[in-house]
């Protein structure tokens, strides 16, 4: 058995490269000596060498295993003329579908990995590409129900920007409920205007993205300047006094109590280029919304935090029988396309989730008033809000579905 070292000289030694084959095989601490100095205190001067390292191992190229789903080998013809091994599918008695192959063949050459593992999971990666699964079908297909009744159902065809419904006369449900409460204000978000307004305070959304098509244009062009937030919410505040009753504009009142201090005290402290960084930051972020909106086939609408309109899809106009013109010309808010009692829900649930989750996504329903005078579509309406560098928020992208009841 051989001594322990005192600490201090085992943390003054280095430690070598290669250790002889001696002090290999007692696990001693070797130096670069030959013979080194464990061998001489033992005599084994004549045979201190240095110890050999065996290899790492590496894969080897194994012969493949044999797979029972595989009957043939077929050969696919690429550039280079070699031939990939592709994995064919027993026969049985039962006909099976088959799909037309597009005229593109995917057929690289056959690579010789070390392992046959890597082998394996090449050749299924390229009959995965060679395969061509079918298209789903463009045809409308109606479903019946136990009664032999079709299902209701609304179909908007955004390149022609017509709907086609289950209902009498190709319209949707009316969800209107009489209520002594309700205003009997005209519909103003229906009206078109001569001109797109366009003031020191104010820009439509319709001008602004005609000079904004691209990131660049948001900092080049002059249309873009700070947002006065506080004569947007006094202009929402002029619309709410002519629109609802006194008992009414208490509960908006209320709700907007929660949240609207907070908003003037966080943007109290910011200075005119802190109000255009902003702007700019929300004109850049409804530029990536519009794109991706623009892929979806649900309706959709998205406005600021003060609920004035900003954008809207194809759909959303189709549904509710708005033009774009109408809602992007002017200063047009989301509550203006609610009927009274979703507007004051509204209104409690943004109070709710303007300091809430940073993230938030709420679910609910509302009543969408449509262009058409006393008209008015039930809908189940997701809300997503974004928010600014200062956790503000800056905008709500809205999805609206309309609720469909059987005739």
């Amino acid at each position: 058995m051989t001594k322990r070292l005192p600490l201090e000289v085992k943390l003054a030694r280095k430690a070598t490269r290669v250790a002889c084959e001696f002090c290999h095989h007692k696990h001693l601490q070797c130096d670069d000596k030959r013979p080194c100095t464990n061998c001489t205190k033992r005599g084994f001067q004549d045979s201190c060498r240095d110890s050999v390292r065996k290899k790492k191992s590496v894969y080897k190229d194994k012969p493949r295993p044999s797979n029972p789903r595989q009957t043939s080998d077929v050969s696919l013809s690429g550039s280079s003329g070699t031939s990939v091994p592709s994995t064919v599918l027993p026969t049985t008695a039962s006909p099976v579908k088959t799909f037309e192959l597009s005229p593109f063949v995917f057929a690289p050459e056959l690579r010789n990995f070390e392992s046959s593992i890597a082998n394996d999971e090449y050749v299924q990666l390229t009959d995965l590409l060679n395969t061509n699964p079918p298209s789903p079908t463009d045809e409308f297909v109606e479903i019946e129900d136990d009664d032999e009744d079709f299902r209701p159902f609304v179909e908007i065809n955004t390149e022609s920007l017509s709907m086609r419904t289950s209902y009498p006369n190709n319209e949707t449900p009316n969800s209107y409920v009489y209520n002594e409460h309700h205003s009997q204000m005209p519909n103003t978000a229906s009206m078109v205007p001569v001109a797109p307004e366009e003031d020191e305070y104010y820009t439509a959304p319709s001008l602004v993205r005609k000079q904004v098509q691209h990131p660049d244009d948001i900092y080049l062009t002059p249309v873009i300047r700070a947002y006065r937030y506080p004569q947007a919410y006094h202009a929402l505040i002029h619309y709410l006094k002519k629109r609802f009753s006194k008992y009414q504009l208490i509960e908006i009142a209320k709700c907007m109590a929660k949240y609207r201090p907070s908003f003037i005290s966080a943007t109290k402290s910011l200075h005119e280029n802190d109000l255009l960084f902003t702007e700019r930051s929300f004109q850049r972020s409804l530029l990536e919304y519009e794109h991706l909106i623009s892929m979806s086939p649900s309706p959709i609408i998205i406005w600021r935090r003060t609920g004035e309109i900003v954008a809207l899809t194809d759909t959303f106009a189709v549904m509710t029988g708005y033009s774009r013109k109408a809602l992007l010309s002017k200063r047009t808010y989301i509550v203006e396309l609610m009927d009274d009692e979703s507007t004051i829900k509204y209104f409690r649930s943004f109070s709710e989730l303007a300091f809430g989750d940073l993230n938030a996504t709420y679910l609910t329903d509302c009543n969408l008033r449509k262009a058409e005078e006393n008209n008015y579509l039930r809908c189940c309406c997701i809300w997503t809000i974004k928010r600014d560098v200062f956790d503000i928020p800056m905008l709500i992208v809205g999805q609206f579905l309309p609720v469909l009841e059987r005739q």
